[in-house]
């Protein structure tokens, strides 16, 4: 993994609606984000936002996704997580590059990037699984009965949330990595190098 060029650029700005069923928000018109390598991101118009993509368990640390600077990082991310159109890895890549965009610290960039990457959500052809709970839920039109499988990353966490101790778990692990980071006993070559290691190790849902 190589330091990421913040040199990403975004379209427009964001222009949503608050949704009243709901905690979400929808994009009255599409945003896009070209990442450092050139490539085109975009949430269309209609999506609906709300943050699922990064566990909640998380937000108490490192800040609601509707908070500056990493709100419009957020959205890239949201949609891509319930879209799936690209590889895990990648959409939680562009997450870390687009808050760099977006003049969040490399730091505080890598930290929230750990945590989408550590319990944030991960699918293949086939299915979807969170990172911190590996149980499999079918991808709607996957060669599986759409009516088990679930068409978005909020409705998917339903039924992937994992124990209330391994919750625990993410929080005490994305505390102490904050606190570290913090102190300046933890420099962001280290904390990316805990991202890499975390992405190499993460069991597979088998």
């Amino acid at each position: 993994m190589t330091d990421a060029n913040p040199g990403g650029e975004y379209y427009s700005t964001p222009k949503t609606e608050w949704l009243s069923d709901s905690d979400g928000m929808k994009l009255l018109e599409a945003f896009r984000y070209k990442d450092p390598a050139g490539r085109m991101w975009t949430a269309p118009s209609g999506s609906v936002i709300n943050g699922a993509s990064i566990p909640r368990i998380a937000w108490a640390i490192v800040g609601s996704p509707y908070q500056m600077p990493y709100r419009d990082a957020s959205i890239i991310h949201d949609h891509y997580c319930d879209s799936m159109e690209r590889t895990w890895e990648e959409t939680h890549r562009v997450f870390y590059d687009a808050m760099l965009t977006s003049r969040t610290s490399e730091s505080e960039a890598l930290i929230k990037y750990w945590a989408v990457v550590r319990g944030g959500p991960r699918w293949d052809d086939h299915y979807r699984w969170s990172g911190l709970w590996p149980f499999k839920v079918p991808r709607a039109g996957r060669d599986h009965d759409a009516a088990f499988a679930p068409s978005s990353v909020a409705k998917s966490a339903v039924l992937t949330t994992p124990s209330p101790m391994l919750e625990e778990t993410l929080l005490a692990e994305l505390n102490s990595i904050t606190m570290q980071a913090e102190a300046g006993t933890l420099s962001p070559s280290e904390i990316r190098a805990i991202v890499e290691q975390q992405i190499d190790r993460q069991p597979d849902p088998g």
